[in-house]
């Protein structure tokens, strides 16, 4: 979790000054993260209390940090294809304690 805190303040700034994107796109890289993590947060739930917690958390953990190598090692692509990495990236927070 404190890893995600390190990173996810400074997706929009690198974002805007390392890959060219415009400051009007930061309301919906958050809303973006925001929901995702919103709807996550049920399925993950619902999930861990199916399948277990632990085994739940353990890939949360893998896909987070696969994730998030992958977001800080972006070349230049696409607004849209940001936007779903994000999702991908972004929807296993909820599941990390």
């Amino acid at each position: 979790m404190l890893g995600h805190f390190l990173i996810i303040p400074f997706v929009n700034p690198f974002l805007e000054f390392n890959m060219g994107f415009a400051k009007s796109l930061t309301p919906i890289v958050y809303l973006v993260g925001g929901i995702s993590a919103f709807v996550a947060s049920f399925v993950l739930g619902r999930m861990s209390d199916s399948k277990g917690k632990l085994i739940i958390f353990t890939y949360s953990v893998l896909a987070s940090a696969v994730m998030v190598l992958v977001i800080t090692n972006m070349p230049h692509v696409p607004f849209p294809v940001v936007l779903v990495f994000l999702v991908c990236g972004l929807q296993w927070l909820p599941a990390e304690p």
